[in-house]
């Protein structure tokens, strides 16, 4: 693995992770106060953080734990932390339902193939679906991280790619680039709702 790239994209990731969780804390990137802070659905990000938890513990266990991985996820226990703080909200979507429904067949496909490989690629996927409602939502209303925090996102995204490449392992590879799909699509849906 590629040492640089893999530094980069953990401080690029807790990086993109500031804007949101001020957000929810009700401050802006300048310390200011919002209007009103940022709720998020404290069931989405619990799940999200258990399908990060199974994607670094598959990686754990194969010998190599990008710091990609490794920041998404103290990002995403920062997220749920502060959304329980600030009483986020608690809701159960039908994204949500799936997204539960994919821990457990990333959990199930690992036990019954007995490799992490299985846990992890499908641990990937069920993210990259479970991010279709916030595209969405994103495309309608915008977001309130705007273009520029999803680039970043990408951005470390692609240097964890770039860190994982030598290893040649889909299973290691697919988790950057599904990140990097859903960023890029993110900032793209953002700049565009900036320029109309």
């Amino acid at each position: 693995m590629w040492e640089i790239p893999n530094r980069v994209s953990f401080v690029l990731t807790l990086a993109a992770f500031v804007p949101y969780i001020l957000g929810i804390l009700g401050r802006g990137l300048w310390g200011g106060e919002l209007e009103k802070p940022l709720q998020p659905s404290i069931v989405s990000w619990m799940i999200w953080l258990l399908l990060d938890v199974i994607i670094i513990s598959g990686m754990y266990l194969k010998g190599s734990t990008t710091n990609l991985m490794v920041a998404a996820t103290i990002g995403a226990v920062c997220v749920v932390v502060a959304s329980i703080w600030q009483g986020g909200r608690v809701e159960w979507t039908h994204f949500d339902k799936f997204s539960l429904y994919g821990v457990g067949n990333a959990l199930g496909f690992w036990y019954v193939m007995q490799t992490p490989e299985a846990g992890i690629i499908a641990s990937v996927a069920t993210l990259a679906v479970g991010a279709l409602p916030g595209l969405n939502d994103a495309n309608k209303n915008g977001t309130t991280t705007g273009g520029f925090c999803w680039l970043v996102w990408f951005a470390a995204a692609f240097a964890g790619f770039l860190a994982v490449v030598p290893l040649r392992d889909i299973s290691m590879t697919i988790q950057p680039v599904a990140f990097a799909v859903v960023a890029f699509s993110m900032a793209m849906v953002n700049f565009t709702a900036e320029i109309e």
